[in-house]
C-alpha cells in the first residue's frame, strides 16, 4: 500500500513494476547478496535512487526482507497480537465479566471441554480419512500416513507432485562422501541439493526445511532419484504429524511423569460425591427420601466424632473450600474496558490513494454554485473562493 504512494506519478499505474518489486522483496529463495543485486538493478532501471523512502527502507532491509531470514526457523512465527486475539476470541464464547469464582471455574471447564472436543474431531479425521494419490511414488503414500491431513494436502503433497512434474536433473557429481545434485526447478531456477552417505543427511540451497520444517520438492526429487520409499525420521517434525505417529518421531520431547503427592482429600471431592449421589436419585421420590435419611444419619454420626458445626464460621468454610485464606485487602479489580490493538473498532488510517478511490466511486450530484455534476456541494465548492475574491475586488 505504501509503495504506490512513494512512486513517482508516471509509475503508479505500472503493474509490471509492482509485480517485479514484490518478487524481489518477498522471495525467500535468494541469498542477501542476490537480493541486493536485484534491488540495485531495479532502482537503476526505474530511476528510484533519489527516492528517500526507498533508500531508508533499503537501509533497514535486514529487519524486514525475507532473504535475511533464510536461516531462521519460521514455522512457529505469528504476529504478537495474534496470540492474545486468538485467546480472547476463544474464551469470550464461554466467559463473562460478571461471573463469580465458582462460575469462572465452571466456564473454564466448559471451554476446555469444547477445545478437547474440537481436538478429538480433528484427530479422528486424521486417523480415518484418506486422500487420492497424485503420483505413483510410494513416498507420497508414506507421507499421507505420517502427516496431518491439512499439512499433507496444503504443503507436503504439492511438493511431492512438483518434484515429479517440474524438476529435472541438471548436473550430478560426487566429492568424497558427499553427492551434489543440481536440480533445475522450471519455476524458480536451479538449486543445489547435498547428500551425505555417512549419516543420510540432505540439505538444499532453498532452505525450506530450515525455515518451515518440511522437505522441499528438490529434496523429494533427489529421494526419488535414489529410490527412497520413505521419508527419513530425522526430517519428520512431530508438530506436523498425526497423533498416533508422534511417539515414533525422534523430535518428541521427553516430558517427565508428574509426581503424585499424597495429601488429605480436598473438600471439593466431598461436594462432588454428594452431587453425584443426588444425580442418581433425581426424579425418584422414594430414593431421594432414602438418600436424605442416609445423609442425615451420616451427619449425626460424624458430628459426634468431628469438629462441631457451629464452631466453624462461614468464612472459615469458604477458606477451606478454596484452599486459601481470605485476603485483608483486595487490590485486583476488573480492568477498564479498552480497545485493544487489532480489535478493528477504531479502524486504520486510510492512505491518500484509498481516499481518492472512495471519493471517485461516490455518486455525483449537481452543485448549485458551479452548476456541475461533481462530488462536492455549494458549501465546499472549490470555485467558491474564486467567486468570493472576485466580489471583493
Amino acid at each position: 500500500m505504501k509503495v504506490v504512494e512513494k512512486l513517482p506519478r508516471h509509475l503508479r499505474d505500472n503493474t509490471e513494476l509492482k509485480e517485479r518489486f514484490n518478487n524481489i522483496v518477498w522471495s525467500d529463495l535468494v541469498e542477501p547478496h542476490e537480493f541486493e543485486q536485484n534491488w540495485h538493478r531495479f532502482m537503476e532501471e526505474y530511476d528510484l535512487f533519489e527516492s528517500r523512502w526507498f533508500t531508508d527502507m533499503f537501509h533497514r532491509r535486514a529487519n524486514w526482507v525475507s532473504s535475511y531470514f533464510r536461516d531462521v526457523k519460521m514455522s512457529g512465527l505469528f504476529r504478537t497480537t495474534s496470540m492474545s486475539e486468538s485467546e480472547n476470541s476463544f474464551f469470550r464464547r464461554h466467559f463473562n465479566k460478571d461471573a463469580n469464582v465458582i462460575q469462572l471455574f465452571m466456564h473454564y471447564e466448559s471451554a476446555m471441554d469444547a477445545q478437547c472436543t474440537s481436538y478429538d474431531t480433528i484427530t479422528m479425521a486424521d486417523e480415518t480419512s484418506s486422500f487420492d494419490m497424485c503420483t505413483d511414488l510410494r513416498i507420497e503414500v508414506h507421507a499421507s500416513n505420517i502427516y496431518m491431513n491439512k499439512m499433507f494436502k496444503d504443503e507436503i503433497q504439492p511438493e511431492i507432485v512438483a518434484a515429479a512434474v517440474s524438476c529435472l536433473m541438471a548436473r550430478m557429481y560426487d566429492e568424497g562422501n558427499l553427492s551434489y545434485y543440481e536440480v533445475d526447478d522450471t519455476v524458480h531456477g536451479v538449486f543445489k541439493v547435498c547428500y551425505s552417505s555417512i549419516d543420510d543427511h540432505f540439505s538444499c540451497s532453498c532452505k525450506l526445511f530450515i525455515r518451515k520444517g518440511w522437505l522441499c520438492k528438490h529434496i523429494f526429487f533427489v529421494m526419488r532419484t535414489r529410490k527412497l520409499n520413505k521419508i527419513p525420521e530425522k526430517y519428520i517434525i512431530a508438530r506436523w504429524t498425526k497423533l498416533s505417529q508422534m511417539s515414533q518421531t525422534p523430535h518428541e520431547q521427553n516430558v517427565p511423569e508428574p509426581v503424585v503427592v499424597k495429601d488429605d482429600l480436598p473438600i471439593q471431592k466431598f461436594f462432588l460425591e454428594v452431587c453425584k449421589s443426588f444425580g442418581h436419585v433425581r426424579g425418584d421420590s422414594s430414593l431421594s427420601q432414602q438418600l436424605y435419611n442416609d445423609l442425615k444419619g451420616i451427619t449425626e454420626k460424624y458430628s459426634k466424632l468431628g469438629v462441631p458445626f457451629d464452631s466453624m464460621s462461614k468464612h472459615a468454610m469458604f477458606e477451606e473450600f478454596y484452599g486459601v485464606p481470605k485476603p485483608t485487602e483486595v487490590d485486583v479489580l476488573s480492568p477498564p474496558v479498552v480497545h485493544t490493538k487489532g480489535s478493528g473498532c477504531g479502524g486504520r488510517r486510510k492512505s491518500t490513494s484509498e481516499k481518492m478511490i472512495e471519493q471517485a466511486l461516490k455518486p455525483k450530484r449537481r452543485c448549485r454554485k458551479c452548476n456541475q455534476m461533481v462530488n462536492h456541494d455549494s458549501r465546499n465548492c472549490p470555485g467558491k473562493d474564486v467567486a468570493d475574491d472576485s466580489v471583493d475586488v
